[in-house]
């Protein structure tokens, strides 16, 4: 195909005037996101309460990531889906976003559930957790971070990686930060990065209209601003 193309010279293409071109400019702003409920064709809701916390290289982001399995373990497994009746929800400390969320989904409640997680930042702040408790997040860490890789994927991960600028040793520098993490580290960066931003993060809420008008009525008892309600 080549040769053939070559042979036409090209159709043209070899006779374009060549110029250097602009340089690239990739800094876009990003627009910034409300609170809000999406109205669905659902009689649940699927919740996320998600922040802007710090990225993969700062000195804080393992313990950040770190402080949402023990939230996982401690406290919002048992609130949201064994009490709360939802199907499954949690916390997220992701560094390569730069964010921390939670959420739930297929939950029939969302006062509650966005209750339940400010009570998992207050759990934790009060250091009510053992050690072991500490270690089990770390081991539920580390198991991610050495996933075997299959090796259809190997290439993909590998360009990925390099595209973020996550080198090898930044990658193992942010392995050992898990691992050194103390319970203090934890605790004051969920003070420092989470709790400050928990009035500023977004509340994004899909379900139907009448699950979230009910919801939004208690909001109100509460004292609580309502979620704007918008069709997706």
């Amino acid at each position: 195909m080549y040769d053939e193309i070559k042979a036409h010279r090209f159709y043209g293409l070899d006779q374009l005037e060549i110029k250097p071109g602009k340089k690239w400019n990739g800094n876009y702003p990003l627009t910034p996101v409300p609170s809000q409920g999406r109205i669905i064709a659902s009689p649940i809701a699927f919740i996320s309460k998600v922040m802007k916390t710090v990225s993969y290289t700062h000195p804080d982001s393992a313990a950040l990531s770190i402080a949402a399995g023990l939230m996982d373990n401690l406290y919002l497994h048992t609130s949201l889906r064994e009490q709360g009746g939802a199907y499954g929800g949690g916390a997220v400390g992701s560094p390569i976003s730069g964010t921390f969320y939670f959420y739930s989904y297929r939950d029939p409640n969302i006062l509650s559930s966005l209750n339940a997680f400010q009570k998992a930042i207050e759990n934790l702040l009060s250091g009510d957790f053992e050690d072991q408790d500490i270690e089990e997040a770390k081991l539920e860490m580390i198991q991610s971070l050495d996933m075997p890789a299959a090796p259809g994927s190997r290439g993909d991960i590998a360009y990925a990686a390099l595209l973020e600028g996550r080198t090898q040793e930044i990658r193992q520098e942010f392995r050992d930060k898990v691992l050194a993490a103390t319970r203090k580290d934890i605790i004051e960066a969920v003070r420092k990065h989470v709790v400050p931003q928990m009035d500023v993060g977004a509340t994004i809420v899909f379900a139907g209209r009448e699950l979230l008008e009910k919801e939004n009525a208690k909001l109100v008892a509460k004292g609580l601003s309502p979620l704007p309600l918008e069709t997706v």
